[in-house]
């Protein structure tokens, strides 16, 4: 079974968001939970794989609006939700792992 787990971090950034990305934030929330159970993504979820590391697991991100996303990582049956933001300060907090 899997886990789904939020980052302190993550949900700092959340509750910074108007309501408006709060809803679409919560609605890519259940649209890459019901990706990694029925294993088929929704047609607007834009997942990427950034990378895939053993250690690490492998990192993701999905594009919330045109400016919002979401970064995760995938460990055995863990799903982490580590960062929400624009797509430079997703790439900043890669450089600094």
């Amino acid at each position: 079974m899997i886990q789904f787990l939020y980052k302190a971090k993550f949900k700092k950034l959340f509750l910074e968001l108007s309501d408006q990305e709060k809803e679409l934030v919560i609605l890519a929330d259940e649209e890459i939970r019901d990706y990694y159970v029925t294993g088929k993504a929704s047609y607007g979820l834009r997942i990427k794989r950034l990378y895939s590391d053993k250690v690490e697991g492998e990192v993701f991100e999905a594009r919330v609006s045109s400016s919002l996303r979401i970064l995760w990582t995938k460990q055995k049956n863990e799903i982490i939700f580590a960062l929400l933001g624009t797509h430079n300060d997703l790439q900043r907090f890669l450089k600094n792992l």
